[in-house]
This record gives structure tokens, C-alpha cells and sequence, in this order.
């Protein structure tokens, strides 16, 4: 959904013109859609997760230097 967010309305108007334009059975575009908006979804998550693990891996890489540090 983020991605959505990123795209002007005009644009976005322009990618559905485009489709609508295709003739696709509605269940093909649903399909279609489903899919891009779940490998989107599927995206963000690992890289929240990814995230998460470097700020985790960091935090203790610096809380092993401040062990050493002192003494």
C-alpha cells in the first residue's frame, strides 16, 4: 500500500485506465492484484524484520564495547 501512497492520483488514474483498458475477467485482476498487493506486503515485512535485527545486533554490539571499555 505504501507504494500506492508514492504515486500521484493522476498516475495511479492513468495505470487503472490502462488496465481497464486490458479487458481482464474480473477474477484475473483480482487475482493480479491480490498478488501484488501481498508481495508488497510480504516485502515490508522483511524489512521491518530485517531492521529490527540490525538495530538488535548493533544494540549489543555496543553494549559489548561499553563491557570492554570499562574494564
Amino acid at each position: 500500500m505504501e507504494a500506492l501512497k508514492a504515486i500521484s492520483l493522476s498516475s495511479q488514474m492513468d495505470m487503472l485506465r490502462q488496465v481497464l483498458d486490458q479487458n481482464i475477467p474480473p477474477v484475473e485482476m483480482l487475482r493480479r492484484m491480490t498478488a501484488s498487493y501481498t508481495r508488497q506486503d510480504i516485502e515490508e515485512l522483511l524489512n521491518e524484520i530485517n531492521y529490527n535485527i540490525i538495530s538488535s545486533w548493533c544494540k549489543r554490539c555496543i553494549a559489548g564495547k561499553k563491557k570492554y571499555s570499562d574494564g
